[in-house]
């Protein structure tokens, strides 16, 4: 069991929201972490994530809403845990939706943030956030909102900003991978290849469809690992 299962394992799971679910993994990884969990939320602006996640995340008491996340439709202190995961760098308003995240979770209750940083990477996993950035910005092009990653210390401080009590935090390196294994480099050539066909026709196609041969020959020479994570976990004060 890592650090972090062991420290979420002894918490009260309770009713758990999870904002801008997308797939759902980060409900599938609470409810494998918590031993009680009575309900789980993913709420999500895209109906076809959310059709993605009730097919990916089969347990018993979850469910799938459609739900702008700086608008949440929730009582205040309505859920025990509530969560985010790889969504911060995609929210339109994110100060709004921190504070919305934080009405409706109850007095006592946990926050939980997990998010990839961009600086103080490897070589490697540099190659990540760069192609994650790429992805940004042919994202903000298509009219998606998708902004650069933040720093460590910007995500910090966003959960600093929330005045919560017993901060934990925790940084998942992904050491454990192969950066140059040759299935997940054939998977990531051939996403760079399709990505730019979001914006097929745009003006920005081929300066967009270059920079991305420029980024499958940086991760062919250098190899690829995923970015390290941080994750932040508070308490709302009682």
């Amino acid at each position: 069991m890592d650090i972090l299962k062991e420290k979420l394992r002894s918490a009260h799971g309770g009713s758990v929201l999870d904002i801008a679910t997308g797939g759902g993994s980060l409900l599938a990884y609470l409810k494998e972490c918590f031993d009680d969990t009575a309900l789980l939320v993913g709420i999500d602006n895209s109906p076809e994530r959310l059709k993605q996640a009730g097919e990916t995340v089969k347990v018993d008491g979850v469910c799938f809403l459609t739900m702008d996340a700086a608008n949440l439709a929730f009582k205040s202190d309505s859920f025990d845990t509530v969560g985010i995961a790889n969504s911060l760098h995609h929210m339109r308003d994110l100060p709004t939706t921190l504070r919305e995240m934080k009405r409706v979770l109850k007095p006592g209750g946990l926050f939980v943030v997990s998010e990839m940083f961009r600086d103080g990477q490897t070589q490697a996993q540099r190659c990540h956030v760069d192609l994650h950035h790429w992805w940004a910005e042919i994202d903000r092009l298509a009219g998606i909102s998708h902004n650069e990653t933040y720093t460590k210390g910007e995500i910090a401080g966003f959960v600093s900003d929330l005045e919560l009590t017993d901060i934990f935090t925790h940084e998942d390196p992904h050491d454990d991978l192969n950066p140059v294994d040759d299935k997940q480099m054939k998977e990531l050539i051939g996403v760079i290849d399709d990505y730019p066909n979001k914006i097929n026709g745009h003006s920005e196609y081929d300066r967009m469809t270059a920079k991305g041969e420029q980024l499958k020959k940086r991760i062919t020479d250098i190899g690829f690992s995923w970015a390290t994570h941080l994750m932040l976990i508070g308490r709302k004060q009682q």
